[in-house]
């Protein structure tokens, strides 16, 4: 995610991308500050102004979470996202990862394709 728009739906303070993600608001800038989150533009006030991508990439990041993944390996899953065409290389990740927890991968995959399509 190179550049950050918020012309694909209305803009989101910190507390509402919170609310909407279920993802604590110090996580979120937890998330920011390693890089797994990009840091969003401010306002003239100087709030944190998040965007519709940047809501779906964070329920991207809280499933994996939820689902076991490091946050190496999300970051990972991240690029692979950013990558799209490398992601028949790197398959294998989330195939190891549900080896371990059966019934898991099928929401993962549909989750992953729609991170990817959106790019």
């Amino acid at each position: 995610m190179s550049s950050i728009t918020v012309s694909r739906g209305p803009a989101l303070t910190i507390g509402a991308l919170s609310r909407r993600t279920g993802v604590n608001i110090e996580t979120i800038r937890f998330y920011e500050r390693v890089g797994i989150l990009p840091k969003p533009p401010r306002s003239a006030g100087g709030h944190r102004i998040y965007s519709q991508e940047q809501l779906m990439r964070l329920g991207f990041v809280r499933r994996s979470r939820e689902l076991g993944f490091s946050l190496d390996e999300v970051r990972g899953l991240l690029q692979l996202v950013e990558n799209s065409g490398e992601l028949r290389a790197h398959g294998r990740i989330g195939r190891e990862r549900f080896n371990d927890a059966p019934g898991q991968f099928p929401s993962f995959a549909i989750l992953f394709r729609s991170q990817i399509q959106a790019q």
